[in-house]
């Protein structure tokens, strides 16, 4: 389910106002009211397709406690309407960097989904690339913006909300490391991370989502997800990313798969994208095992992962966690 909705019945899906802050842009799909998200009655009209937003708030104006909806039928062009609007929101001075973020987290979690859903298709490539570009712009223009877009990221585990977690994440860490800034190398980055586990798109959901430990057949099977994201996306992006995609999984101990590589053969971007993985991935609830608390993941990574990462890069890991700055 997309962070920007919640199924009420259906035919109609609940939205929130945060996502309309953009007065002259054109709806492309029916909005519905009620006086309040309590209410058993059917929502009403609000505005109707091709009204233009400043209308629709004076409706909302005129409604106590306004509940928004959409129709479940509207919810695809309703989610590409927020990506639409997305650079004319961030780039507004007068919009809050907590409701920035809050459009701009749902937008990637969005889009990765259906670059999931639908890893061949160039468009939903280029859309993650978008959000990419967005996440960059939220990070670098606005200090708070990271801690903000942090605790949006959920704690239970679906493979597009790790995917955009590990972004979020990884381009902090990546920043407070100062490698390079460079627009293009780190949105290359960035796109990797979002991208890190495409492959998964290729696996049965009944071996992503087994309650219990995997047998040595089906963690054979989950262990080819990079490969299977290398081939899907190697006609779509640049060197760097598909570095991520293929080796964020290799450890500096050579234990690490696909191709069991040590320290000095694996990417600095995949070092940086494999600590910001583990640890979003020990803090969320996945099907064979609970959430951790921050300071148990990062224990568990220094204490039972030794020879996995390069040590003086999660030092500064934990230390950018606890609010330090790295030089």
């Amino acid at each position: 389910m997309k962070m920007s909705t919640v199924i009420t019945d259906d035919e109609y899906v609940v939205i929130t106002k945060d996502f309309l802050l953009k007065d002259d842009q054109y709806l492309n799909f029916d909005i519905y009211g009620s006086s309040s998200s309590f209410s058993q009655e059917k929502p009403v009209l609000l505005a109707s397709k091709d009204s233009e937003i400043v209308n629709l708030k004076l409706a909302i104006a005129n409604l106590q406690f306004g509940q928004l909806y959409i129709k479940k039928q509207d919810e695809g062009p309703f989610n590409l309407f927020l990506e639409k609007t997305l650079q004319s929101v961030l780039d507004n001075t007068e919009t809050p960097v907590e409701k920035k973020a809050i459009v701009l987290y749902s937008c990637a979690k969005n889009a990765v989904t259906d670059v999931f859903n639908n890893p061949r298709s160039g468009k939903n490539v280029a859309r993650v690339q978008n959000i990419a570009e967005g996440l960059i712009k939220l990070i670098m223009d606005n200090a708070s913006s990271a801690s903000m877009l942090a605790k949006l990221c959920t704690h239970d585990f679906y493979t597009f909300t790790h995917s955009v977690n590990v972004c979020v994440f990884g381009i902090n860490f990546w920043q407070m490391l100062g490698f390079g800034n460079a627009d293009q190398e780190l949105q290359d980055f960035a796109i990797g991370c979002l991208l890190h586990d495409i492959g998964k798109s290729q696996i049965s959901k009944n071996i992503l989502k087994k309650p219990g430990p995997l047998n040595k057949e089906e963690t054979k099977v989950v262990r080819q997800h990079p490969e299977l994201g290398y081939i899907l996306m190697k006609e779509y992006l640049a060197k760097s990313s598909l570095d991520i995609i293929l080796y964020h999984h290799e450890r500096f101990d050579g234990s690490g798969y696909p191709d069991g590589r040590n320290m000095q053969n694996i990417p600095t971007e995949a070092k940086i994208a494999s600590i910001a993985d583990v640890y979003d991935a020990l803090t969320t609830n996945r099907p064979y095992a609970g959430a951790r608390k921050p300071f148990d993941a990062l224990k568990v990574m220094l204490e039972q992962m030794d020879g996995h990462f390069d040590q003086e890069q999660l030092v500064a890991f934990i230390r950018i966690l606890g609010g330090e700055t790295v030089s």
